[in-house]
């Protein structure tokens, strides 16, 4: 399974940690935004401007707006690992 972390271009704390085929998007430590590759979804800017900035810089501000990202991540790292586990076969 291919795992990478990687930085917006400019001088920021807006990162991307890709495992497989689900991304996590950061504002500095916290985690704000994910996509499974088919669905990307966020939470609602309660922080202020510069996670505003940090969902433009992501490409993820039009993204649905859900109240939690536990069960999303949860079920996309589950289904991803089931994909990769058939690949591998």
């Amino acid at each position: 399974m291919d795992i990478r972390l990687q930085r917006v271009e400019r001088n920021t704390q807006a990162h991307t940690v890709t495992i497989g085929p689900v991304s996590l998007y950061f504002s500095y430590e916290t985690l704000i935004g994910a996509s499974n590759g088919t669905h990307t979804v966020r939470v609602a800017n309660s922080w202020g401007p510069t996670t505003g900035r940090h969902f433009n810089d992501l490409g993820i501000k039009d993204a649905l707006i859900v109240e939690s990202l536990d069960e999303f991540v949860t079920y996309a790292l589950a289904h991803s690992a089931g994909r990769d586990s058939q690949n591998a076969a």
